[in-house]
């Protein structure tokens, strides 16, 4: 017996982009994201909620190792915590992913606002996030697009 199959035709030009990739994957709900927290527990915390929604996560604990993951994992999405313990960390980190992949989406998690706000690095990124931040609004930041 045949197989029946639908087969969806795409320009090449866009379907061989990133940002194509990234716009199916997020109607899908799954991602590559790759978190970024010196804090263990929030690190698994939010590994079980992403993977609980179908995404893949790696996960990373300080900025050399994000820097590290990002160029293996391929990862779409980097949530990062700002204080890595020290906001400079997060910010050096921020201008490190972008140079490195200026198409990949940065979310940024940071207890104080005042951290980032007005700083060269809030333009680097998509979307800042104030702590404690909701599952919800989490998963809306990674799922929707840029």
């Amino acid at each position: 017996m045949p197989s029946r199959s639908t087969t969806l035709s795409i320009d090449g030009a866009i379907r061989d982009s990133a940002r194509w990739v990234q716009i199916c994957r997020a109607r899908l709900g799954t991602m590559k994201v790759l978190l970024v927290d010196d804090d263990d527990a929030a690190l698994k915390i939010r590994k079980l909620l992403l993977e609980r929604h179908g995404h893949e996560v790696t996960l990373a604990n300080d900025p050399p190792s994000a820097r590290v993951a990002l160029a293996t994992a391929n990862s779409e999405v980097v949530v990062t915590d700002l204080r890595l313990p020290e906001a400079s960390d997060g910010l050096y980190l921020i201008r490190d992913l972008r140079e490195a992949a200026p198409n990949l989406k940065i979310i940024v998690l940071c207890g104080n606002a005042a951290d980032i706000e007005g700083r060269e690095e809030a333009k680097l990124v998509d979307r800042i996030l104030v702590k404690p931040v909701r599952s919800e609004a989490l998963l809306k930041a990674i799922e929707e697009p840029n």
